[in-house]
């Protein structure tokens, strides 16, 4: 959150560089730029689930969660309902992404459900936020790694309902579709491997400057590693989710 040491860097560079005013009047009329991160962070926090939502909002998520906790959804009927309330498509394209990332935060952390009030398509739909913990970042043999298995096993409300739609034949059809729309389109190998390395080749001059910092990381051999084992990720994830799909979704 923030620079750490910004005061310190600045006085060693600028003796003039930071002044005491008397009065907030001296900023009157100008445009001024502050830190606001931790504020916004802290606030994220303290409202949690919320977000701007009532209590009566996350009932009414939670009563959706309930519902295909204790219904089939092969059920025409049941199934119907669910479709009036959330959005299947977005659901599929959501999980699809959280899956082919490997995000280890998640979905026991960082999932973010909305829905816009008074509009005629009132339905829950899900977003993304904060994948930090995604593609190799978890270990270098995170390509193979099983987030079907690991979902199947959660009680979170996410998870009650993707394992709910996964018994019917109708979404696992279209997770798959869309898990290989996203292989063969936004997460194509080549694409981002191109990205990906044009991004390295932005960041790798200013590493050393990083890393006599922050001591973080270790050293330019381990960035070069940690470099390594997401490109590794990258041309290998395809492989075991074509495998996954042919585990889970046939």
């Amino acid at each position: 959150m923030g620079i750490r040491s910004l005061s310190k860097l600045i006085l060693d560079n600028s003796k003039n560089g930071i002044k005491q005013v008397d009065s907030l009047e001296v900023y009157r009329g100008k445009i001024i730029a502050f830190d606001a991160s931790m504020h916004i962070y802290q606030l994220m926090t303290a409202i949690k689930y919320q977000e701007k939502g009532e209590e009566s909002d996350k009932k009414e998520y939670l009563s959706v969660m309930d519902f295909c906790a204790k219904n089939d959804l092969n059920k025409e009927s049941a199934y119907e309902y669910l479709c009036t309330v959330m959005d299947i498509d977005n659901l599929a394209r959501y999980a699809a992404i959280e899956i082919y990332s490997a995000n280890t935060d998640w979905p026991n952390l960082n999932v973010r459900v909305m829905r816009i009030k008074d509009s005629k398509k009132n339905k829950w739909f899900y977003v993304l936020k904060d994948m930090d913990c995604s593609y190799s970042y978890s270990g270098n043999e995170m390509h193979k790694f099983d987030m079907f298995a690991v979902l199947k096993s959660k009680k979170d409300p996410f998870s009650v309902i993707f394992n709910a739609l996964m018994k019917t034949k109708v979404f696992r059809k279209k997770l798959a579709n869309e898990l290989n729309r996203l292989m063969n389109d936004e997460f194509k190998v080549q694409n981002q491997l191109a990205n990906y390395r044009k991004l390295v080749k932005q960041l790798e001059n200013e590493m050393t400057h990083q890393i006599n910092r922050w001591q973080f990381p270790q050293s330019l051999n381990k960035w070069k590693y940690n470099v390594s084992n997401f490109e590794v990720f990258i041309m290998k994830r395809k492989f075991y989710i074509l495998q996954q799909i042919e585990k889970y979704l046939k």
